[in-house]
């Protein structure tokens, strides 16, 4: 007898990106905005990039989908936010002088510190958005088609990563709600009770990922993989709809590389640099502006939608 529930079914909004996109196309978009993220160095584009990033993620997936990633994202960019001023004692201008402690010295927190403890908090933030759409919007059969002229090896442990990670998360949480309806308690007592209890979790968890790799090992075995000679299927021609969000992934690689290299030699340390110049900010607007351009697709393909099935 199966431990596992039955998992109950998430109805999902149609989604361009989600249905309709051609795997490169998205995959051009999630890699630029991924680049993007990383090599800027102003903190009012790294905010203004990590808010388009997250308005994308609340507008494409649902909120059960999103939510696990924007609570450990979040706690994490918090995490970053608060012990950087602590640990940091690079900074002129002192925002705070605590008292003096006997390893750690005279406590104090500088601007600089703040402003570049915020800055890498929203970039890690960004960051998980970024993954949030990847793991959740590209399909991993796509993925592997398009990786595996290149590395078929590769391809097939990170498709097959990007697809069971969910389904053991979502194994856990059945398995977890199949032993508190019998009387498990799972989430009361001390740490070391809590850990405890839930062994039996992790060993179910562990024999039902070992039943499922070797049932995907003969899967893989009766249908040639590995052979000398391997069959592919033609890629199809892109949409205009993909040739459109190749568009807007070539101008945030465009944008990207021109701001970042204007703002490359933005400086934190030891005195933080003006912020907010004119041409940072209109920077930042037009690198919101491009990542968040997915979403105006998204509204035109729900209204084209809407309108058919009303006509």
């Amino acid at each position: 007898m199966s431990l596992a529930l039955a998992h109950p079914t998430v109805i999902r909004r149609p989604s361009l990106m989600r249905d309709r996109l051609d795997a490169r196309s998205l995959l051009a978009y999630l890699g630029t905005t991924l680049l993007l993220v990383l090599v800027l160095q102003h903190p009012l584009q790294i905010a203004a990039v990590c808010s388009a990033v997250w308005l994308v993620v609340t507008g494409v997936l649902e909120p059960g989908e999103f939510r696990p990633f924007l609570l450990y994202g979040g706690i994490a960019a918090l995490g970053v936010m608060v012990l950087n001023p602590i640990v940091s004692r690079v900074g002129t201008s002192l925002a705070w002088v605590g008292p003096s402690l006997p390893v750690l010295g005279r406590l104090s927190v500088s601007a600089e510190a703040i402003v570049f403890g915020v800055a890498s908090g929203l970039r890690l933030l960004g960051v998980v958005g970024v993954f949030a759409l990847v793991s959740t919007l590209l399909n991993p059969d796509a993925l592997y088609r398009l990786a595996s002229p290149l590395s078929p090896g590769s391809a097939l442990v990170i498709a097959l990563s990007i697809r069971l990670f969910p389904t053991s998360v979502r194994d856990a949480e059945r398995i977890g709600d199949a032993m508190r309806s019998r009387g498990a308690r799972l989430d009361s007592g001390r740490v070391a009770e809590r850990v405890r209890a839930r062994i039996p979790v992790v060993e179910a968890l562990t024999m039902t990922s070992l039943d499922r790799a070797m049932d995907l090992a003969e899967a893989l075995e009766s249908r040639g993989y590995g052979r000398a000679h391997r069959s592919r299927m033609p890629l199809p021609k892109l949409a205009t709809r993909d040739r459109a969000m190749l568009g807007v992934a070539c101008a945030i690689g465009i944008a990207g590389v021109w701001f970042a290299h204007a703002s490359a030699g933005y400086r934190y340390y030891p005195t933080l640099a003006d912020p907010a110049r004119s041409a940072d900010v209109v920077g930042a607007c037009v690198l919101a502006a491009l990542v968040a351009a997915p979403l105006v697709f998204e509204w035109g393909w729900a209204t084209w939608l809407s309108s058919r099935s009303n006509g």
